[in-house]
């Protein structure tokens, strides 16, 4: 299954985003993502087997987050996978978020056997564009 850790918007936030991504965005046949599936992706994780996801949410049981404010600041695409994405500021409390959940997702897979590929992503200045993929 692919898999992603992410934060939750909030609702209203998650409406008025998809609004102004209908009414500024001028894309054919677009399929909308559901305000209620809108989420900020700290880790994107790729196929992972389901055996192995306890061992994930165990390792996210670990993560000590505390409330922050995320800062959007620009409507972008990822072409070549018809993505669109709105990008948030580098906010401090974000990025030691998003390098814990990282952490404790690499160290989890790093007690798997040798069939894994563990990759991290390089990130462009912004904690949402961190990632990992694992695969079995």
């Amino acid at each position: 299954m692919r898999l992603f850790i992410g934060l939750p918007i909030p609702r209203p936030l998650a409406e008025a985003l998809a609004r102004h991504a209908r009414a500024t965005t001028n894309v054919a046949n677009a399929r909308w993502t559901p305000p209620e599936n809108i989420h900020l992706t700290l880790v994107f994780l790729g196929e992972v087997g389901e055996e192995r996801v306890p061992a994930l949410l165990q390792a996210l049981m670990e993560v000590e987050a505390t409330p922050l404010r995320i800062r959007l600041t620009r409507l972008d695409t990822f072409p070549r996978a018809g993505v669109l994405f709105v990008d948030v500021e580098p906010e401090p409390k974000l990025i030691e978020l998003q390098e814990q959940v990282a952490t404790r997702i690499t160290n989890a897979a790093s007690r798997w056997s040798h069939d894994r590929t563990i990759r991290t992503l390089p990130s462009r200045g912004c904690a949402s564009r961190y990632g990992s993929t694992l695969n079995n």
